[in-house]
């Protein structure tokens, strides 16, 4: 398939969050200027989104199906209001966590 320069950086992009995904589906990208904390469910909602376009483009299954990995990843995290429940992003790199005692 033919891609434009913007669809080929949608692939590449696409190819870079795979390469920072878990097995679970979680996104191991470091908190910078551009995600500013460890896992934040928008960063693995906007990675998921690059993932589908990029398998519309290519019909390459793999990147449906890291998305599908990451979508049960946030489902599996989420509290009854949908957001992330407490303790799931930042403390799963070991960033943010509160020492007891």
């Amino acid at each position: 398939m033919t891609t434009n320069a913007c669809e080929h950086s949608i692939v590449r992009n696409a190819e870079w969050f795979m390469s920072a995904e878990d097995k679970d589906g979680f996104i191991r990208v470091p908190a910078n200027e551009y995600y500013g904390i460890v896992g934040d469910a928008s960063l693995i909602g906007h990675a998921m989104s690059i993932r589908v376009y990029a398998w519309k483009l290519t019909g390459d299954r793999r990147y449906l199906d890291s998305a599908l990995r990451s979508a049960r990843w946030l489902a599996k995290h989420q509290d009854q209001r949908g957001a992330e429940q407490e303790g799931q992003g930042a403390e799963q790199e070991g960033q943010g966590a509160e020492q007891e005692g």
